[in-house]
């Protein structure tokens, strides 16, 4: 493509951002040099996936890893609806009134 008489003469891929961010592009396109820009994070405030094994807003860290999907726990005595509600992960007592057992 730059009249050279080969084929891609060494050029690759770029490749470039993190997580489902990741772009790669070919280093050369109709004989331009190319540069890589990843593709766009989600929008501040997007809620995030936070069980599907990516990461979704690009920051590196995967679902439970990511500080931006923690979660907090009650504790012993906490009312839950429940068991995720619950550090243990035993919300149990009577319907309407249980609470974090352990």
């Amino acid at each position: 493509e730059d009249c050279d008489g080969q084929i891609d003469n060494g050029f690759g891929t770029l490749s470039c951002g993190i997580g489902e961010c990741a772009n790669t592009v070919d280093e050369c396109q109709g004989g331009v040099l190319q540069s890589c820009t990843p593709l766009a994070a989600p929008e501040a405030g997007t809620e995030l996936t936070c069980d599907d094994g990516l990461d979704n807003d690009c920051d590196g860290d995967v679902d439970g890893a990511d500080g931006d999907c923690a979660t907090s726990c009650g504790e012993k005595g906490d009312s839950c609806v429940d068991n995720g509600d619950c550090c243990s992960n035993n919300c149990g007592g009577k319907p309407g009134k249980k609470v974090c057992r352990k």
